[in-house]
Formats: structure tokens, sequence, C-alpha cells
């Protein structure tokens, strides 16, 4: 299994390896409006991405993960989603329009694996090792 996972061992590896470039990650940019045709549709992001480029052939499909929190006691949980990139970098998110600022890591590894994973319903979402060492078990004398 570890040659699918690219060299991390788990999802947990994974998910702290993008921690590790999480300061580098660029923001998304939402649309507002969209063009006739190329409305999202929800939970289907990489479509979108697909969609989006064949009616802008100059734009590119980015495909990798969003930060969806990284909160004490969470730790970080990272959502594989695909966006676009115009003519000069900037990446767009033709799927959500919530107004919440998020940043794009781009998957480091092979993108046929990537969305393998994400197709199998492996990739959803990966988190971080909690790393607690705190017992929250309730103890019973």
């Amino acid at each position: 299994m570890s040659e699918l996972l690219e060299g991390w061992n788990s999802d947990e590896q994974l998910a702290l390896s993008l921690s590790g470039r999480l300061t580098d990650a660029p923001p998304l940019q939402q649309l507002t409006t969209w063009p006739p045709g190329l409305e999202p549709e929800g939970q289907k992001c990489h479509a979108n991405a697909d969609r989006w480029v064949v009616a802008h052939p100059s734009w590119r499909v980015m495909r990798g993960w969003v930060l969806l929190c990284n909160e004490p006691f969470q730790g970080a949980q990272y959502a594989a989603h695909s966006v676009v990139a115009d003519l000069a970098g900037v990446l767009w998110d033709v799927t959500l329009a919530d107004g919440g600022n998020r940043s794009f890591l781009e998957h480091a590894g092979d993108l046929a694996v990537f969305m393998q994973r994400v197709t199998e319903g492996r990739w959803t979402i990966v988190r971080e090792p909690l790393g607690l060492d705190v017992d929250w078990r309730p103890q019973l004398e």
C-alpha cells in the first residue's frame, strides 16, 4: 500500500506534510458569478474544474488540498479539492463561493494516484494526528 501513498506511510503523514507547506499556500480567489452553463455542481469540485478549463483552454486544473480547520484539539484537516489557475497563475475556486478565506496546496505526488484515492473515498479528508499526551477518558476508581 505504501507505493500508493507515494512515500507517506499513512494519511496522517500526508496531512503533516501538507501542514509543513501551509505557510507557502496561496489564497484562493472566489467567483461571485459564473458564466451561463458553468454554474458549479455541489460536491463536484473536480468535475467543475474540468468543465471550466474546457470552456477556458488557457486555464489549467490544479488538484490538491484546502485547509478545512486547524484548531486546538482537532488538528489540521484537509479536503481534497480541485481549482483552476488563470494565465497569471492566480488560483480560482470554481465550486465554493461562501466567502471563506481558504488556502490551496497543490498535491505534491502523482495526480493519477491522487484521483484514484479521491474516487475510492480514501482521500476525501485527511487529518493530522492529534498527538495528545493526555488521557481524556474518565478515571474509574
